[in-house]
């Protein structure tokens, strides 16, 4: 729907009520699928995402923090496309799901991973407070309340 593509709603009720199927930049992120049990693999995925947002949107030489690293592609992709930007994360709360209550400790072993996940993601998403000038819509599916 974001993406403008009517061709996929075809004979649904949303075909007629939508009158100008906009094209918006989108952010997905899912983290179904990776095993947060390994420390690292929560950055890992974070980094290697942002850094692909960076390549198509511009990169910010100010910055080093993950969660300003996006606040930034967020900023550059709404004044390039001139629409606001849509962010969809999907099972956003696995990597703390998966270690929680394990004891599985981080890299810096006095640290609880589920304690740096949670940490890392604290940051990341707070972005979307920060950043909701350049944001249309905002969906983040999970498995807990």
């Amino acid at each position: 729907y974001f993406l403008g593509k009517k061709e996929l709603f075809k004979g649904l009720a949303i075909e007629k009520l939508e009158t100008e199927w906009r094209e918006y930049p989108v952010f997905h992120i899912d983290f179904n699928g990776s095993n947060f049990t390994v420390p690292g693999t929560l950055e890992d995925i974070l980094e290697g995402t942002i850094k692909g947002w960076e390549r198509e949107y511009g990169k910010s030489q100010d910055y080093t923090d993950i969660g300003k690293r996006f606040a930034y592609v967020l900023k550059q992709a709404h004044e390039q496309s001139g629409r606001r930007c849509v962010v969809l994360i999907d099972e956003y709360d696995k990597p703390i799901l998966d270690v929680l209550d394990t004891g599985i400790k981080g890299e810096q072993e006095e640290t609880l991973l589920e304690d740096r996940n949670r940490e890392v993601l604290k940051g990341f998403y707070s972005v979307f407070k920060a950043a909701d000038d350049d944001l249309q819509f905002v969906l983040l599916t999970g498995v807990t309340k």
